[in-house]
C-alpha cells in the first residue's frame, strides 16, 4: 500500500480539532492530478493499493468528485484495479449527489474512516461539527449499499453542554 497525500488541512473548524493548527488552511491538488499519480504508480510500478494521507479527501466535493471519476473510468478498462482508502467528512445529505457512493465504489473505495465524534446531535452542535448524526446515517447506508467498508471515530465519556 502506497501514501497519497491530495491535501492538507481541513475545510472545517470543529472546536475540538488541532488540524488547522498543524496544517493552516485547507490546500488541495486538483482531483486530475491526483488521479494521474495514482494511474503513473500502478502502471509504472504495477501498485494497486493507496492509502491517503489527507485530514478528509473529500474536502472539496467538485475535486474529490473529479478524481473518481477519473479513477473509475481508468477502473474500468484496466485489470490491475486501483483499490484506495481514506478519512472523509460527513456532509449533509443535501450537499451530496446521489451518484457519488456508486462512484466512489467503482474509483477502488474499500474502506473510508469517518470523524463521526459523537451520536448526539446536541453534542456534534456544541463541538461545531456542522453534521448531524441523521447525515452519519445516510452516509453509513450509502457505504453498505455500495459495499465500502467505514470506521468511525467517536469520543467517549461524559461531555458536557453548557451555553449555547
Amino acid at each position: 500500500m502506497l501514501p497519497i497525500t491530495g491535501s492538507k488541512g481541513c475545510v472545517r473548524d470543529c472546536d475540538f480539532c488541532d488540524v488547522k493548527f498543524h496544517f493552516g488552511k485547507y490546500r488541495y491538488r486538483s482531483g486530475s492530478d491526483v488521479a494521474k499519480e495514482l494511474i503513473e504508480l500502478n502502471e509504472k510500478y504495477g501498485a494497486t493499493k493507496f492509502q491517503f494521507t489527507d485530514s478528509l479527501v473529500n474536502g472539496g466535493l467538485k475535486t474529490f468528485i473529479e478524481f473518481i471519476t477519473i479513477v473509475a473510468d481508468y477502473n474500468k478498462t484496466h485489470d490491475k484495479k486501483i483499490t484506495w482508502n481514506g478519512q472523509y467528512i460527513c456532509r449533509p445529505s443535501n450537499q451530496i449527489p446521489t451518484h457519488i457512493y456508486k462512484l466512489m465504489k467503482e474509483s477502488g473505495a474499500e474502506g473510508i474512516t469517518i470523524g463521526a465524534e459523537s451520536g448526539s446531535n446536541a453534542v456534534l452542535a456544541a463541538m461545531n461539527k456542522k453534521t448531524t448524526v441523521e447525515a452519519l446515517y445516510e452516509e453509513l447506508e450509502q457505504f453498505r449499499i455500495h459495499g465500502i467498508t467505514c470506521t468511525l471515530l467517536t469520543f467517549t465519556g461524559r461531555i458536557i453542554v453548557t451555553g449555547k
